[in-house]
């Protein structure tokens, strides 16, 4: 589980990695582990983005 957020609105799991990412009405995109993955102990919570408006969704896109 994670807190901080300004009403949390976007949510993406990327499962392989162990990680969920979070958007909020204040600007953020967050990285959170998942719970029990050991794969996201690694990886730990943290910002990946501050935007200066809302967001009111993520998406995410796989590279091949």
């Amino acid at each position: 589980m994670a807190s901080g957020f300004a009403e949390a609105i976007g949510l993406g799991v990327d499962p392989a990695a162990g990680v969920a990412y979070v958007s909020d009405l204040g600007g953020h995109i967050r990285g959170v582990p998942l719970p029990g993955d050991p794969a996201a102990q690694k990886f730990g919570e943290h910002d990946i983005a501050f935007l200066p408006h809302p967001l009111t969704g993520i998406a995410g896109l796989i590279s091949r």
